[in-house]
């Protein structure tokens, strides 16, 4: 998958490339440090992914996402930055994105989230267009958990945020842990910041 990197901080720019030339999955078409060399390069280089700095210099994120859904709506679009709350997270997303990765993760783990958020979008597009691209095969309710478990809240207090029994959470907690592969909180934490969900 050819893929181009838009990012303003060298040294994260530095690390993402070298995490995605060691993944098998990817090919660096170029990268970019400007709106202009962005909007430019994408055309040139039929780029199919762009990685995408939620600070992107001169712009920010959201408009650069903006205009290049504009002039690429079938571009895949993942944003980079550091951890987001939810709110950045859906706004990114109702603009296009397919998800949001966090720019510091292990470099072992970008190109996975990377092709994860792209999956996930796609699917959760076709099962729930009003949830963010992460939470593709997840209830809302659920959504609603993950995203307060990532914010490290126990079970009562996520209950009484959610206006819901313990119970129910737990419910819901053992729905997310079969649906991630996953087998416990601290495991579901992680995954959450994978996405860029906590910090």
């Amino acid at each position: 998958m050819r893929i181009l990197i838009a990012h303003g901080d060298d040294l994260v720019l530095a690390g993402l490339r070298q995490a995605l030339a060691a993944d098998a999955g990817f090919e660096i078409a170029a990268e970019a440090h400007d709106a202009l060399t962005l909007v430019s390069l994408v055309g040139q280089t039929s780029a199919e992914v762009v990685l995408l700095d939620a600070d992107f210099p001169g712009i920010g994120g959201l408009e650069g996402l903006r205009r290049l859904r504009a002039g690429h709506p079938h571009l895949k679009i993942v944003m980079s930055g550091r951890a987001a709350s939810l709110d950045v997270l859906e706004d990114a997303v109702a603009e296009g994105a397919c998800g949001y990765i966090v720019d510091r993760m292990s470099a072992s783990d970008v190109g996975a989230a990377i092709l994860r958020a792209i999956d996930s979008h796609h699917s959760a597009a076709a099962v729930n267009p009003a949830l963010p691209g992460w939470a593709a095969g997840f209830t809302p309710r659920e959504a609603s958990v993950i995203e307060a478990v990532a914010r490290g809240l126990p079970n009562k207090a996520i209950a009484d945020e959610l206006h819901i029994t313990e119970r129910t959470v737990k419910f819901h907690l053992t729905t997310v842990y079969r649906k991630l592969g996953v087998s416990n909180r601290t495991e579901a934490a992680r995954w959450a910041l994978t996405q860029g969900i906590a910090a």
